[in-house]
């Protein structure tokens, strides 16, 4: 099951069809705890993922929040263990690589994104907003949707 079909499923059985989605809930329906965490604060990591919990930086902008609570859910979902951070010479590791497509597949519904194109809705600030994610995420997400 890819990182997309994965999020599908979550999004099938707990999502209420209401934007932006709240991973918060998902991640609260499954059994995690969200807390914010003050430690990440001074460092450069939006959150992390520990057995059972999601710490996020509570200084961080709602939109990235968001995200970053996707992408630790990604972790969980995928089951990556305690390597998932590792990276490599050329970038991010490839679990990093599929809880971004996991959070992004999640919080941006392929199905969403084509109903607000169906509505007229293609102003990238104005569909960044409904998504509650940043213009550069969506502008992303619209990429690799081959929207753009």
């Amino acid at each position: 099951m890819t990182p997309e079909q994965l999020a599908n499923s979550y999004l099938a059985a707990l999502w209420d069809g209401i934007l932006p989605v709240n991973p918060i809930k998902f991640a609260n329906a499954i059994g995690l705890q969200v807390i914010p965490e003050e430690s990440l604060q001074g460092c450069n990591r939006s959150g992390e993922y520990r057995e059972g919990v999601i710490a996020f930086n509570p200084g961080h902008h709602s939109n990235r929040t968001r995200f970053t609570v996707a992408h630790e859910l990604g972790h969980h979902a995928l089951q990556h263990g305690p390597s998932a951070r590792e990276t490599h010479s050329f970038g991010y590791s490839w679990k990093e690589q599929q809880a971004n497509e996991f959070a992004a597949s999640l919080i941006m519904p392929r199905e969403a994104i084509t109903q607000l194109l169906s509505e007229g809705v293609t102003n990238l600030n104005d569909m960044a907003r409904s998504f509650g994610v940043s213009p550069r995420a969506m502008e992303i997400r619209l990429e690799r949707l081959g929207y753009l």
